[in-house]
């Protein structure tokens, strides 16, 4: 993301010979701009270069020396010849090039050649951009999303992208869809852009499982006619008959007790369904779409949490569509960051290069539920200066910056290579607060295995944390 939105004359621009688009071993390289969605989200535009073997230069007036691509970045702190990425035998690398304010990889300042993996994170003065390495399903599947974007921001995330090319097929037909992902990721999003891309004509109607007693569920979901309870004065159509010819969200399906999801099953099966004191079926044509977080799936299929029947689950999803977590698409929060301020009325507003750091470098346990909350708040906190800097974010957030000159980088799906694991031995990771680590109790029910997944730490250094806080994991779990 560029910390200072340009101007359409500023936009920065990529230059590429042909040679660019012919993939080294069957992958292609890739050098994505994270940047704000007035660049990045006009249909048909891509956010991405392929790399040629030639290399890539960076800078607001890079070289095209030795038959290089460019790109021509807009952002004051980026210097005329910034940086180059270059192709070797062994692999690709980045040089920062004299610039004045320097070339983060993950947080830190590079000093000479510095060997790329793949969901480096950089910052290029005040520019962002991630590097990938993709195959040719990954690349086929980002061009499909950048031309079309399923959702409100296009990912150029290449895994992310892959899992909504499988959303936008499934969307036309009246197969179910189960959608699986951590707390915050936008399920109900994408569930609401599954159901607007299937060209039904009924409404979209979400149901959060969870939130309903369970004794009262099948009368939501079913209905029921006049006297079929004490309560039932008069008769009331259920959520499913609601949406007819549209589509139904299952949200926290794992909570569903076990005689509604044998209900459920059935009328699935049969697209039938009777109103409690009802003695004639109804016919319906309904799309389910069911969702649940990755914590609860993830008990669901160790037989460890909610009970969600095996022939429910299989015909919901043979194989759920897992949404990603937005610290492993670190190349999406630029431009959603930026969508959300344009719809708080404040697009186009200057984020400071230390500020968007610290964006970038937090895990974001919560995912976009929480960056909304902190970027309403930045929005406001900034309202005098009109810009968005380190005091205006949470302290959480801002003493990554602060107090670390070289901050832990940002979690990637991607193996790390031997120079970054040695990197990590030399700096220890602090360890959450007190604060944050009984949320997470909370939210994992007491699992410390799966606190210690979340925070890519072992299993052993989260229990002597919880010791030295005083807190006992048993005292969260059900």
């Amino acid at each position: 993301m560029s910390a200072q939105t340009p101007s359409p004359s500023d936009e920065p621009t990529f230059h590429t010979e042909a040679e660019s688009s012919q993939p080294l071993k069957g992958r292609y390289a890739l050098l994505i701009d994270a940047g704000d969605a007035a660049r990045g989200g006009a249909p048909g535009e891509r956010r991405w270069i392929e790399l040629p073997r030639s290399g890539l230069e960076v800078g607001r007036r890079p070289s095209a020396e030795g038959g290089a691509a460019t790109w021509t970045l807009a952002h004051r702190r980026a210097s005329g010849r910034h940086a180059r990425i270059s192709w070797q035998p062994e692999g690709w690398f980045i040089t920062d090039l004299g610039s004045t304010n320097g070339t983060l990889v993950n947080g830190r300042p590079i000093r000479g050649p510095t060997r790329l993996s793949d969901g480096m994170f950089f910052l290029f003065g005040g520019q962002a951009a991630v590097f990938r390495l993709v195959d040719a399903t990954d690349h086929d599947a980002l061009c499909e999303e950048q031309a079309a974007p399923l959702g409100p921001v296009a990912t150029a995330s290449p895994r992310m992208a892959r899992m909504l090319a499988r959303l936008r097929r499934l969307a036309p037909s009246h197969e179910e869809i189960l959608l699986v992902g951590e707390t915050g990721v936008g399920k109900e999003v994408y569930a609401r852009a599954v159901h607007a891309a299937s060209g039904r004509s009924g409404p979209f109607v979400p149901i959060n499982c969870a939130a309903v007693p369970g004794e009262l569920l099948e009368s939501e979901l079913f209905g029921y006619v006049r006297g079929a309870h004490s309560q039932a004065g008069q008769s009331k159509r259920g959520l499913i008959e609601e949406a007819q010819n549209g589509t139904l969200l299952l949200d926290e399906i794992g909570d569903m007790p076990s005689a509604a999801q044998a209900k459920l099953l059935r009328l699935i099966q049969t697209r039938q369904f009777t109103p409690l004191g009802a003695t004639s079926p109804r016919r319906l044509d309904t799309r389910f779409v069911a969702a649940t977080s990755q914590t609860v799936f993830d008990a669901i299929l160790e037989e460890s949490g909610p009970a969600l029947r095996g022939d429910l689950l299989g015909r919901l999803g043979a194989e759920p569509i897992r949404l990603l977590p937005l610290r492993e698409r670190p190349e999406d929060l630029g431009p959603i960051v930026s969508h959300l301020l344009a719809g708080l009325g404040a697009q186009g507003m200057e984020i400071e290069p230390a500020a968007f750091l610290a964006l970038s470098l937090y895990a974001w346990p919560r995912n976009v539920r929480e960056l909304e909350k902190v970027v309403r708040e930045a929005r406001l906190y900034a309202a005098e200066v009109g810009r968005i800097g380190l005091p205006h974010l949470p302290q959480t957030l801002s003493a990554q910056v602060r107090s670390h000159p070289s901050p832990t980088p940002p979690a990637s799906h991607a193996e790390p290579t031997p120079e970054s694991l040695e990197s990590v031995r030399r700096s220890p990771r602090p360890l959450p607060s007190k604060e944050a680590l009984e949320g997470l109790l909370r939210e994992h029910k007491g699992s410390v295995a799966r606190i210690a997944k979340v925070l890519d730490r072992q299993w052993a250094v989260i229990h002597r944390a919880l010791g030295r806080y005083g807190l006992d994991p048993n005292q969260y779990k059900d």
